[in-house]
């Protein structure tokens, strides 16, 4: 189940813009580009997407409340009940919508039935599944953010960025060569002198 592909590569391109590549045979229903940074969200949605296509970062909207209520419509629409639309979203409040950039997106329905298929008897007049990936991205922003917590020491700002932060690092390593910082990271990861392991 995990080794499967995914029909979507964003990759950031020229001047901050993101391209986000699809490669699947079918088109991705539903792909939303969101960006929140300093308590301000934006987002863009496209639907159907077939081919590639290469965006500008979202400009702030606000708050994510907007967005809340048209994934919860576009869920419904795609199959799920209001009910579920809005318990899929009040489970992933927390990390869908928290400061950074990522890309939502819902795999396509026969892609889902090949990667997971679904067997029930007596079989359901209609069966709906809507199955919602999510993709980080390290946007320039956010690079800078890192950038300036490494050469400060900022321990508190790294921490936020969790389980993506090691990835994210990995990127800037291969992009620009030495990443600086190295205290914070220790002291983050555990082996600083006085922190626990």
């Amino acid at each position: 189940m995990g080794t499967f592909s995914i029909p979507l590569e964003p990759r950031l391109a020229i001047e901050g813009k993101l391209r986000i590549s699809h490669r699947g045979s079918d088109p991705t229903p539903l792909v939303i580009l969101f960006d929140k940074h300093d308590g301000k969200a934006g987002y863009q949605i496209i639907r159907d997407l077939k081919d590639s296509v290469t965006l500008n970062l979202p400009e702030p909207i606000g708050n994510v409340d907007q967005l809340r209520r048209e994934l919860e419509e576009n869920l419904t629409a795609l199959g799920l009940y209001p009910k579920e639309a809005r318990a899929m979203l009040e489970t992933w409040r927390d990390s869908w919508f928290e400061d950074g950039t990522r890309v939502f997106y819902v795999l396509p329905p026969k892609m889902v039935d090949e990667v997971l298929p679904l067997r029930i008897a007596p079989v359901p007049r209609e069966t709906a599944r809507v199955f919602v990936g999510r993709i980080e991205v390290l946007s320039p922003w956010m690079e800078q953010e890192l950038e300036t917590a490494l050469t400060t020491g900022d321990v508190s700002r790294l921490e936020k960025y969790g389980r993506f932060l090691n990835p994210f690092l990995e990127m800037m390593q291969r992009r620009h060569g030495n990443v600086h910082g190295n205290s914070a990271l220790a002291k983050i990861r555990g082996d600083a002198p006085g922190c626990a392991q």
